[in-house]
């Protein structure tokens, strides 16, 4: 019988890379199964999506439980339990005055609709984003990517226009709020702003953490300008940094805040949540979907959340991303290929001196049965984000795998 990988070489376009040929039959907690019953230890969590582990029981059973009741019936026809079960929880848990979301299918989905929402609401067209950033992948949300150049270059006759692009200051490099300011000012003097959109730590480009102060000064200039700030936590929230939101690091409230990965532990859920003041000025009915507020995903969804809260998932996240830190810099003490370990929670990278030294550490890993996968803008960078479930004895084991892997690959 043919393997996953000759079949799908028929019917999967190329356009779909891929990190591994690995084929995976079943996953419980940490852990991926191939068809030989060989496990794999996940740091990757699916790109930081399954955050209360693969198959968590009670995610599960909330699946279960929603599927036997009501899958579908369009959020414009009828109102579910899961679905208004959801929204509240959400309002609960999101900073400040963040009251009302928007439920969605992906990541780049609350992309496109928190772009449409800032320039519905404002009726301006200009949007400020970042070097380095990732957004997503549908058109809007390319616009405002540029963590690589691959993600915009063969698509540009159609990305937005009206789109200023500004450096991202990294933590630990020099950098002040008034030169940021007075940039930021000149760059988009010819154009009212609609949208500041960042995301609180770059996720494709490295996990690239800012300086202190960088999300507030952001904060004052949307207000100051009448912007709106568009915080993508897409890959940061839910817990990942240590904190629900990374954004409360620095007590930063966005006007519209976007969740998506780890929202629903695998299920294809987002969010947009944002202050009813401006929520309440998106016109009815100028954007919309057939699945949005879907009962099962929001079922998923609603579980999710609570079994971070539950479970403490967010302290664990602090916990294990500590000793990941400290070990990880112990073992790359010294090493000549490695440039820098970094990272808050379980949103660690280790960046080499280059994409093919990055590949190797990777790859070497794999063979141990170690999953990573590779980040930057030049492929130099490796993330390590697995789920909040995690346990110190399987981060002991990632850092006895890593300590055999990365001197051998990285002197």
């Amino acid at each position: 019988m043919a393997s996953l990988l000759e079949r799908a070489a028929v019917v999967m376009p190329k356009v779909q890379g891929h990190y591994f040929n690995l084929e995976v039959e079943r996953a419980q907690g940490c852990w991926l199964y191939d068809y030989a019953g060989r496990p794999y230890l996940d740091f990757a969590a699916g790109i930081a999506v399954a955050s209360t582990g693969h198959c968590h029981p009670r995610v599960v059973q909330a699946i279960c439980d929603q599927s036997q009741k009501l899958i579908h019936t369009c959020s414009a026809i009828a109102y579910s339990e899961s679905h208004v079960a959801l929204m509240e929880k959400l309002a609960q848990l999101c900073p400040g005055d963040l009251q009302h979301s928007f439920i969605l299918q992906s990541g780049t989905e609350v992309i496109e609709a928190a772009l449409k929402c800032a320039t519905a609401v404002t009726q301006r067209t200009g949007l400020v984003c970042f070097e380095g950033a990732f957004h997503g992948r549908t058109l809007g949300a390319t616009s405002v990517t540029f963590s690589k150049a691959k993600f915009r270059d063969p698509y540009q006759a159609w990305l937005i226009p009206q789109v200023m692009c500004l450096p991202f200051p990294q933590a630990g490099q020099a950098w002040d709020a008034a030169g940021f300011k007075k940039t930021f000012h000149q760059k988009v003097a010819h154009q009212p702003v609609a949208a500041i959109i960042a995301e609180p730590v770059l996720g494709e480009s490295g996990y690239i953490f800012p300086p202190q102060g960088f999300l507030r000064c952001l904060r004052e200039l949307a207000t100051e300008t009448g912007a709106l700030l568009i915080l993508d936590e897409i890959q940061s929230g839910c817990g990942r940094t240590g904190l629900w939101f990374a954004c409360q690091a620095e007590g930063v409230v966005p006007d519209l805040l976007a969740l998506a990965k780890g929202l629903g532990s695998g299920v294809t859920i987002g969010a947009l949540v944002g202050r009813p003041a401006i929520m309440d000025l998106w016109p009815v009915s100028t954007h919309g979907g057939t699945y949005p507020g879907n009962p099962v995903n929001c079922a998923a969804a609603l579980a999710t959340l609570q079994v971070i809260e539950d479970e403490k998932l967010v302290d664990n996240a602090r916990l294990r991303g500590e000793q990941l830190l400290v070990g990880l810099q112990k073992i790359c003490q010294g090493l000549g290929g490695i440039k820098d370990i970094r990272g808050r929670g379980l949103m660690l990278a280790i960046e080499c001196d280059g994409a093919e030294r990055a590949k190797r550490v990777r790859m070497a890993a794999f063979e141990r049965q170690l999953i990573m996968v590779g980040a930057g803008t030049h492929d130099q960078t490796l993330r390590i984000m697995p789920p909040l479930v995690v346990k110190a004895e399987e981060v002991t084991q990632a850092l006895q795998i890593l300590s055999e892997v990365l001197p051998s690959c990285c002197t």
